[in-house]
């Protein structure tokens, strides 16, 4: 006879403790596997989170796992990730879970894949654009003391004023990870913002470029999260992003670090800032930062030594200034 297996899952709830669930006959799932159970009378999906369980004193009393979903698991840099969220900002892992894990992933919305004006306004069949980037004396100064930041195992804090070429940077550094077969995010505070960027980035990355932010539909966000688990790209998006579930990924960009649309306002209430951070960290990725107005806490960091300031105060291509004259 069978010995009955007992697991903990993860139910998208307000809960501190995690409901422990039997197997049926012939199920077989690991750590982070998709499976509906029953919780208070209502289906829900739920994460396992443990499978080697001890079969608990009332385990008649255990309701079985009613289905195991033929949808990839939730991969451990995922978990780690939904962990400091939920320890760092006071919430439960089930709240986390609940924001983390879109609808767009059943596989009702990913059956269908997006044609490619959806996913990257460029013609089918077309590499991306060899297309390079053209760096001033200042820019390759900054770029030098990013890359030596990295060296040292440092993120680089981007300290410009509007205009100086930071998108330049970013572009620069995120081929250099493609070109290692890593992948690259670029984080932005709104929506608004990302469609500033969008047609500049194209321009270098055609296809491997994405977008995701709240306004796609769940068939768009489908096709951006099943290129980012198993594809070579470039993510523009909202804090919504760092949730995807990335791999490879080798760059992640913090553009306007300093605005507060990065903060959510409904629970789990996070920081995208900080929690790209913590996912570039889960991931072994270099951290940038950009922005004309650092944070007070991204220039405490340098401060700190945690970060390295790099300044680039000169505007992008600007036209040799006069002499100032004396009167």
């Amino acid at each position: 006879m069978e010995q009955i297996k007992h697991i903990q899952v993860l139910v998208p709830l307000r809960l501190t403790w995690a409901p422990t669930y039997r197997l049926q006959s012939g199920m077989r799932v690991e750590k982070g596997s998709l499976v509906k159970v029953n919780f208070a009378g209502r289906m829900y999906r739920a994460v396992v989170l443990r499978t080697d369980c001890p079969a608990p004193p009332d385990q008649d009393k255990i309701k079985y796992v009613e289905e195991v979903e033929a949808l990839p698991p939730v991969s451990d840099s995922e978990l780690k990730l939904w962990e400091f969220i939920a320890d760092y900002y006071l919430c439960s892992l089930g709240e986390v879970f609940k924001n983390a894990y879109s609808p767009s992933r059943l596989p009702s919305a990913r059956k269908r894949k997006v044609a490619p004006k959806e996913t990257s306004g460029s013609a089918e069949g077309q590499e991306p654009s060899a297309r390079e980037t053209k760096l001033t004396k200042a820019q390759t100064l900054a770029i030098g003391a990013v890359r030596q930041a990295f060296a040292c195992g440092k993120p680089a804090l981007i300290d410009g004023v509007t205009g100086s070429g930071k998108t330049e940077l970013y572009i620069t550094l995120a081929k250099e990870q493609l070109a290692q077969g890593r992948n690259a995010l670029v984080l932005v505070p709104e929506i608004a913002l990302s469609g500033q960027l969008e047609d500049r980035l194209r321009a270098y990355f055609g296809p491997l470029l994405h977008t995701y932010h709240s306004a796609l539909t769940p068939r768009q966000k489908a096709n951006v999260s099943e290129t980012v688990r198993e594809g070579n790209y470039v993510v523009l998006g909202t804090r919504s992003s760092i949730f995807l579930p990335f791999r490879n990924l080798g760059l992640v960009v913090v553009d306007e670090e300093h605005d507060n649309a990065y903060k959510q306002e409904t629970a789990p209430r996070y920081n995208g800032r900080d929690c790209a951070a913590v996912l570039a960290k889960i991931h072994g990725a270099r951290l940038l930062l950009g922005s004309a107005t650092p944070s007070l806490e991204s220039v405490y960091n340098c401060l700190a030594g945690k970060y390295q300031r790099v300044n680039l105060k000169e505007r992008y291509l600007q036209p040799v200034q006069k002499a100032y004259h004396t009167y």
